[in-house]
C-alpha cells in the first residue's frame, strides 16, 4: 500500500536556496525505514521546507535510487558518516513552485 500524502522534506537554508534556484534536484539521506523506495516512491508529492515551518516548495518524486556510501556526493557522506547506503530523491518541481511563508 502506497502513502499519496506529501512527503515532507525539511531543509537547511542553502539547500532550501539550491532546490529554488534549480542548482539541486537531488535531496540526499540515511537509506532506512524513514528513507527507502516505498516511503519516497516516484509519483509521490513532495513538500520542500525552509526548516520544518518555512516557506515551501511543492514538487514530486520522479525517482529513488539507492546508492552505496562511497558513490555518494563528498557532501551527503559528511552528513551521514555511519551510513552504508545513502537514498538519492530526485525531485520534480512543480511548474508553480513559488515558495510561500
Amino acid at each position: 500500500m502506497t502513502n499519496d500524502r506529501p512527503l515532507f522534506i525539511p531543509l537547511r537554508s542553502e539547500w532550501f536556496q539550491a532546490f529554488r534556484d534549480g542548482r539541486k534536484r537531488v535531496e540526499w539521506r540515511a537509506w532506512g525505514p524513514r528513507w527507502n523506495r516505498d516511503v519516497a516512491h516516484r509519483g509521490r508529492p513532495v513538500v520542500l521546507s525552509h526548516g520544518y515551518s518555512g516557506a515551501r516548495i511543492r514538487g514530486t518524486v520522479v525517482r529513488t535510487r539507492r546508492v552505496p556510501a562511497h558513490r555518494a556526493p563528498a557532501g551527503a557522506r559528511s552528513i551521514y558518516p555511519g551510513a552504508r547506503f545513502l537514498c538519492a530523491i530526485h525531485v520534480a518541481l512543480d511548474s508553480d513552485a513559488h515558495p510561500r511563508s
